[in-house]
């Protein structure tokens, strides 16, 4: 991280440091560039990451895990059918009207509605 770190903030001095003025006389252009002292420009982004390191360091959380969902549906097959999805398999089971079948998340039978 110290190195992404260094680099973008090297860039971001880097495009304050660097000047560029376009003259237009009569017929011709005249463009002038100047930088800074690239020595310079090193510590400048060195003392800023030093500044800034200490708050990018903090782990970064792991994504957590979608919850598991329980479809009722009246075949698995049959997606268009599906009725809703549930984290609870008991909330999925209490709903599940007659005909239709509540599903694990590998699509496994769990439950089938008297009058299926």
């Amino acid at each position: 991280m110290k190195g992404i770190t260094r680099l973008v903030l090297l860039a971001a001095v880097l495009s304050s440091a660097v000047s560029i003025r376009i003259y237009r006389d009569n017929d011709s252009v005249r463009i002038e560039t100047s930088i800074q002292n690239p020595e310079t420009l090193l510590t400048q982004a060195d003392a800023l990451a030093d500044a800034v390191e200490p708050c990018t360091d903090a782990p970064v959380p792991a994504a957590q895990a979608p919850a598991p969902l329980y479809r009722i549906r009246n075949s698995l097959g049959d997606a268009a059918s599906q009725l809703g999805a549930y984290s609870s398999p008991e909330a999925a089971i209490q709903v599940c009207p007659p005909g239709y079948c509540v599903f694990d998340p590998d699509f496994n039978v769990l439950y089938t509605a008297d009058g299926a």
